[in-house]
């Protein structure tokens, strides 16, 4: 009878490892041989865009005298781990850059490193730009844009010998107005 028991237990631990193993296989099927751990930017291009019209005034948002991106960036390992958060909150002044600058991209200053060791890792960007008109009497807020980036989808910029991800504020995005 004992040995009956202990069968039956030993049978049931060996089942169960067996169970861990399957569901850690899609990890380990995409695992890579040594991890990367690329030090990344972000790059923010921003469209000549109207963001309101208030009667007879536009509020375009390179004519912003000041401008805010905030946002988290989340490292998420393959198989939904979250590993670490970082919140960032720059902010810019449009009026002063020059289109070329605004549209063609540019870097916010603060890198960010993380470990990528599977093809389905990533990291989640939840991401909103505000924009201050008229020395900030007039402040435009977009809604949330969210963004998931796998290591395949870095570009790499070889002048700054360093990877970026790429940000679009687009025309077209909602803004409210918030404040006043």
């Amino acid at each position: 009878m004992l040995k009956t028991i202990g069968l039956c237990v030993l049978i049931g631990m060996i089942t169960s490892c067996e169970l861990i193993t399957e569901e850690n296989d899609e990890c380990e099927d995409t695992k890579w041989p040594s991890p990367k751990e690329p030090t990344i930017y972000l790059k923010l291009s921003i469209a000549w865009d109207t963001v309101a019209t208030d009667g007879m005034m536009s509020f375009i948002s390179h004519h912003a005298t000041t401008a805010t991106f905030s946002g988290t960036i989340t490292k998420i390992y393959c198989g939904g781990e979250v590993s670490s958060t970082f919140s960032f909150n720059p902010t810019f002044y449009p009026e002063a850059m020059s289109p070329d600058d605004m549209m063609n991209g540019f870097y916010l200053p603060q890198p960010y490193q993380f470990k990528f060791q599977h093809d389905e890792d990533y990291l989640q960007l939840i991401t909103r730009i505000q924009y201050y008109f008229n020395k900030a009497e007039v402040k435009y807020e977009s809604l949330e844009l969210t963004q998931k980036v796998y290591y395949k989808d870095l570009h790499y910029d070889y002048n700054m010998n360093s990877y970026y991800i790429s940000i679009l504020v687009d025309e077209g995005m909602s803004y409210v107005q918030v404040g006043n």
